[in-house]
């Protein structure tokens, strides 16, 4: 492997430093970067732009996708980035698998398709907002985009997570989509997604079980329970889901997103190895409240059949008709 030179370690690490990616404008600096590109040691990320492989390795896809999306935004300061990019800059889970290529509006007049390292989508720019220093689509507008081509499960988990960010009431978020006068079949299908939406999930993976439970008929869960700490009745723990089942006994329901061991949100400044440590403990103490648990992985939840299965070893009932 070639050792990058110290002028363009300096670059890299100043880029990495503001969580974005190199822009040479220099064309010897552009030759020697593709020439490091074929070596392996640097990435292309787009054209144009380049990281360092192994720190972009490094990173998860929302993470990659925000130092794209920053490194654009200078490249193209009018840009304004929209769909799975925008819910992903407002902090709506996003699904990694949606999360590259990066989304871009180009106005109505020009033609949807991939370019200039970007998906370019034909939708309004009229309006933008600019949140983390990203010039984006409004709210309504980005979850109405969202929604429209998602899949139920990632449908709902936008309308949970733009109900979770903005503290707005299902009635008021469904008010501002009506008022963008989206086309009909899209209003209704938003409209109707809002209808079972609910803040309170914290996931991507905690919405799509309910999206699973909902689509399969089963009897809804109680969200976020709160159960005092058996060695510590004065403080809680708090379930993602508890269910009934039909003898009226409950089942707790635990959601293994992989989110909570790598958002630095979620942990709380604590170690990954310490948050597993943590489960368990917590796991532990659970098990002495005299109810079973079942945990659910993000995994499963893209083989439903399995999660159904069990849904009904647990006895969990159906919805009445």
């Amino acid at each position: 492997m070639m050792a990058l030179g110290r002028e363009l370690m300096q670059h890299f690490d100043q880029t990495e430093q503001d969580c974005t990616c190199l822009h040479p404008t220099d064309s010897a600096l552009q030759r020697q970067l593709a020439r490091f590109a074929i070596k392996g040691e640097v990435t292309r990320v787009v054209d144009g732009l380049y990281a360092r492989t192994v720190y972009w390795d490094s990173l998860r896809p929302d993470e990659q996708a925000f130092h794209l999306m920053r490194a654009l935004q200078v490249v193209h300061p009018s840009w304004v980035f929209c769909h799975e990019s925008a819910a992903l800059v407002y902090g709506l889970p996003v699904s990694y698998h949606r999360m590259l290529p990066v989304k871009v509006s180009c106005g109505r007049r020009d033609s949807s398709g991939t370019r200039r390292g970007a998906y370019h989508h034909a939708v309004p720019i009229d309006d933008a907002e600019v949140v983390q220093g990203l010039r984006v689509t409004p709210l309504p507008l980005t979850l109405c985009d969202c929604i429209a081509s998602a899949s139920f499960a990632d449908a709902l988990a936008y309308a949970d997570g733009a109900i979770r960010v903005t503290s707005l009431s299902v009635e008021r978020l469904g008010d501002a989509i009506r008022a963008l006068n989206p086309r009909p079949h899209h209003a209704e299908r938003v409209l109707d997604v809002l209808t079972h939406a609910d803040g309170r999930s914290e996931s991507w993976a905690e919405s799509a079980m309910r999206a699973l439970v909902i689509e399969r008929g089963f009897a809804l869960p109680d969200l976020q329970v709160e159960f005092p700490r058996p060695l510590d009745p004065n403080r809680t723990f708090r379930a993602d889901m508890v269910f009934t089942r039909r003898n009226g006994t409950r089942v707790i329901t635990e959601i293994d997103g992989i989110e909570k061991y790598v958002n630095e949100r979620m942990l709380g400044g604590r170690s990954t190895a310490r948050t597993l440590a943590d489960e368990q403990h917590r796991e532990a103490q659970l098990t002495l409240l005299g109810m079973p648990i079942m945990r659910v992985s993000a995994e499963e939840l893209r083989q439903p059949e399995r999660v159904v299965r069990k849904l009904i070893v647990y006895d969990i009932p159906r919805r009445a008709a």
